[in-house]
């Protein structure tokens, strides 16, 4: 009889705030995520070893290890920040005319030049 068994690591992206990179000092969105350790038999995951937590830069990729409580402070602060302004203006074709309508037909008084 043959069992499988191993270790999987499974990541979870918790939130994405906006910070200054500790790395290369540049403020950009760094994404928190949440690292979790499994035993696995047949591929299923039946028993957690470990959670960890890291924050990485989306400008240069570093990744930084953080403490369950940084993290739970990130998330807590990106969930109390309020959605982006929504967008105020409809955009146009460079027509003018509205987006699906079709560009204004020739008018029949206009003779093409010779």
């Amino acid at each position: 009889m043959l069992i499988l068994f191993g270790v999987r690591r499974r990541a979870t992206r918790l939130a994405v705030v906006m910070l200054l990179c500790p790395s290369c000092q540049t403020p950009a969105a760094q994404v928190i995520r949440r690292l979790r350790r499994w035993v696995t038999v047949f591929f299923v995951p039946l028993v957690p070893l470990g959670t960890s937590y890291d924050l990485t830069c989306t400008m240069c990729g570093s990744t930084v290890s953080l403490s369950p409580r940084q993290a739970g402070r990130y998330v807590g602060s990106a969930e109390a920040q309020p959605p982006g302004p929504a967008p105020t203006h409809q955009p146009r074709s460079p027509l003018g005319a509205a987006p699906g309508a079709l560009p204004p037909a020739p008018s029949s008084d206009t003779q093409p030049r010779a």
